[in-house]
């Protein structure tokens, strides 16, 4: 078997809202993804953006890649194994693979074992049997481009139904998302596996953000008082020590998985202290601005942006090989 050496880029997000958790089931190959995303990832490395994903007619969220150098030609029967490997070690239901060349890969790892949703005629599909065995329950959401609170579409346990049927004639051009909580109380956090556009509305735009001018945490921080200011929230107390600790301390798990159990002592802490601990946000990207990007288009992250309980905010940034992770900690001192 020829030698591989990774290297791994995720452009994904994370929401916690205390508390969840859960179980596993093995990977499936996804030809969905085989087939779409091949041609892409030979092209260039730069990060796979939700946008140029739904280009690519791809509604999954926290994709999982990695490309492969190789010492000897690499073997489609080994390529499958070591994709099949990486998902298991994520804890990803979905896996796909595919050779550049005889020395050069890919991998990606999905949550979703097969594609979430599905558009038919005027209807979007969702999947609900994709989660069945994974899921205690799920959160449904729409958010609206352009302002406004998220919207809560479903809220329960995975139905028996294979599917759920979603008019989106009856929803704001923006975003639908869902969220799978897995089952249990273990180190296992609510999960996004779907992110999709509903509606005509420019897929660039991040209202209030000036990507010359907001950069880093100093920018992202700037960037959620606007966006406060123009919900008419109270604003938010910035650099308070005990939740700039709390950041740092979430920043020393570097995956997009919420680490729970420091979640959960952080949260008492606070308690003691006659607080309260509303959320935290982890994002990881390429810039500033795509972070922006999918913290305002996920529903469940603009919904701790725009908690109208808050009022103090420590936001972290740490730089990794490829891309940067991003600890946003929300709450009311």
């Amino acid at each position: 078997m020829p030698r591989f050496c990774f290297w791994f880029l995720a452009l994904t997000l994370a929401a916690l809202v205390l508390p969840t958790s859960g179980s596993y089931a093995a990977s499936q190959l996804r030809m969905d993804l085989q087939n779409k995303l091949g041609e892409r990832l030979c092209r260039d490395q730069n990060p796979l953006e939700a946008r140029e994903l739904w280009q690519l007619g791809v509604f999954d969220a926290q994709l999982q890649v990695a490309w492969i150098d190789a010492t000897d030609p690499i073997a489609l029967p080994d390529l499958e194994d070591e994709a099949r490997k990486k998902a298991d070690i994520v804890q990803h239901h979905g896996f796909a693979f595919g050779l550049c060349t005889p020395l050069k890969a890919w991998v990606v790892s999905s949550h979703a074992p097969e594609p979430l949703f599905r558009i038919e005629g005027d209807s979007i599909l969702l999947a609900t049997s994709l989660m069945r065995d994974v899921c205690a329950s799920y959160d449904l959401d729409a958010a609206e481009a352009e302002k406004g609170l998220p919207r809560s579409l479903q809220k329960k346990s995975v139905p028996l139904a294979t599917h759920l049927q979603i008019n989106p004639a009856f929803l704001k051009a923006g975003t639908l998302s869902v969220t799978c909580h897995p089952p249990g109380r273990t180190i296992r956090g609510p999960e996004l596996w779907g992110l999709m556009p509903i509606g005509r509305w420019d897929y660039a735009q991040i209202p209030f953000f000036n990507a010359a001018k907001l950069k880093g945490s100093i920018g992202l921080k700037k960037w959620i008082e606007h966006l406060r200011a123009s919900h008419k929230l109270k604003p938010l107390q910035l650099d308070r020590p005990i939740l700039t600790r709390f950041a740092q301390e979430l920043l020393q798990e570097s995956s997009i998985r919420h680490p729970r159990a420091l979640l959960l002592n952080q949260a008492s802490e606070l308690n003691k202290k006659k607080g309260k601990f509303l959320g935290e946000n982890r994002v990881k990207a390429s810039s500033s601005s795509e972070m922006a990007w999918l913290l305002w288009h996920s529903p469940q992250h603009r919904r701790l942006l725009l908690n109208k309980e808050a009022n103090a905010l420590g936001l972290e940034l740490s730089r990794l090989d490829l891309d940067e992770l991003a600890v946003l900690v929300v709450a009311r001192l």
